[in-house]
């Protein structure tokens, strides 16, 4: 783990508490009401290695990126999540569209702590501006949050334009 993830991961547990984020929202059991991802508890029963269950690795804590790395997504405490490495191998199994849902389920988990929390948190914006704001029940800064899926929904439109320039330039090249 980077020092950077280190750091995030530190300030995760001080504001929100240490342990698997997956676990203590609940995604599990909002995974099984779904029905339509494959299960946690599935996946975890088909892991083996050399015939062992890999319960060790449940207490293994990393830092998880709500929006990954590859899509512009910060280390910071806004993006991050600490789950255990079963949990994050799991997430990352999944087709991105699925795990998308979960990731949406713990920022909705986080919101949740910290108006009910009321502590002083200090956001990262991607453009790694600090911003030190003391969150009330009343104040969530809706704002910041579309801002993030405003700017998350850019991501997708460049991802998109590239694909289609990159079609575009191969009928080209093949003519």
């Amino acid at each position: 783990m980077s020092n950077k993830n280190r750091k995030v991961r530190l300030e995760l547990a001080r504001i929100y508490g240490n342990g698997c984020f997956f676990l203590r929202s609940g995604a599990e059991d909002y995974i099984e009401k779904l029905g339509t991802i494959r299960t946690y508890k599935k996946y975890k029963a088909g892991l083996k290695f050399k015939s062992k269950k890999m319960k060790v690795y449940e207490d293994i804590l990393t830092l998880h990126h709500l929006v990954h790395r590859s899509e512009g997504g910060a280390a910071s405490v806004d993006n991050g999540a600490i789950i255990n490495a079963i949990a994050h191998q799991y997430l990352h199994s999944l087709p991105r569209s699925q795990e998308e849902i979960i990731n949406d389920y713990i920022r909705e988990w986080k919101k949740q702590m910290i108006k009910q929390s009321g502590k002083e948190v200090k956001v990262v914006l991607s453009d790694n501006i600090d911003i030190p704001f003391e969150v009330q029940a009343a104040e969530l800064s809706i704002d910041k949050n579309n801002n993030l899926t405003l700017e998350r929904l850019r991501q997708k439109e460049r991802r998109k334009e590239k694909m289609e320039m990159q079609k575009l330039r191969k009928e080209y090249e093949d003519r």
